[in-house]
């Protein structure tokens, strides 16, 4: 059990820390079995790894998308490592990785002025950090362009919120079915229409809070059920995560039940 967790915090450092130079490192550290490199076309982009873990079944549903909170490996965030491990036994592949390398602890998301409820910066500068996870995404939709079934995305805390602001752009193919945990943007206007977009998107949407979620997605939680109400959005569904830890499976039986309740499956 020690030696367990030993590695997992040694993958977990590495992969917050992965960047070109360091891909054959990370290859020689990481399961072959449960990893796989993408290697973008696009000059100046750095190759990223996959976690992957194959269904359980011989015929398998599709395959899940998980993305980390921005800053945070898969191995970092509960939601994802509990979901990645667990949704093979329900007949899903599972495949995680992490946003952009992208540090945002100095980027101004509000415009410049000493108004209360300042705008936010312009879209230019937002997409700076959008159009880094946009490519992403679709470097991993073109990666995994021959594995069979559906395809379902789950995205967490402030990458859920850009992916929504992407997905209700048409800045990327739309999934199956999309499941947040905890959805936000760190700044005021933004995060106020968060809800909006949410209810307008055109599939399937799992909404889920997280008790421990920060004020930023907490404060946005109420608006987001009655916005997807009033759009008669009526295959959107808000529920409310305990605290972790949860039973092993508890994250994954909910999602599938969600999955095949809304009629999505390979």
């Amino acid at each position: 059990m020690k030696q367990s967790l030993i590695y997992l915090l040694m993958v977990s450092w590495l992969l917050g820390s992965a960047h070109a130079s360091k891909a054959d490192d990370l290859a020689y550290y990481l399961p072959p079995e449960n990893t796989q490199w993408v290697e973008p076309a696009q000059e100046g982009t750095s190759a990223f790894v996959l976690l992957t873990h194959p269904s359980e079944y011989a015929i398998e549903n599709g395959t899940v998308l998980l993305v980390s909170e921005w800053g945070l490996t898969p191995l970092q965030s509960p939601f994802v490592r509990s979901l990645s491990v667990h949704l093979p036994q329900y007949g899903w592949q599972s495949v995680a990785f992490s946003p952009p390398d992208i540090d945002l602890a100095t980027f101004n998301w509000r415009h410049l002025g000493d108004k209360p409820y300042p705008e936010s910066a312009p879209n230019e500068q937002l997409l700076q950090i959008k159009n880094p996870l946009q490519q992403r995404l679709l470097n991993t939709l073109e990666h995994l362009a021959a594995e069979p079934g559906v395809r379902v995305v789950v995205a967490e805390g402030l990458t859920a919120g850009l992916l929504i602001q992407l997905y209700q752009a048409n800045a990327l193919p739309h999934p199956e079915a999309l499941v947040v945990v905890s959805p936000y943007l760190p700044h005021w206007q933004l995060n106020q229409a968060l809800p909006e977009l949410l209810a307008a998107l055109p599939f399937p949407v799992l909404d889920l809070q997280a008790m421990n979620s920060n004020s930023w997605s907490s404060s946005t939680a109420s608006a987001r059920v009655i916005q997807a109400k009033r759009a008669s959005h009526v295959q959107y569904r808000q529920r409310t995560l305990p605290y972790f830890p949860m039973r092993d499976d508890a994250l994954a039986k909910q999602v599938f039940g969600w999955l095949r309740h809304a009629g999505v499956q390979g």
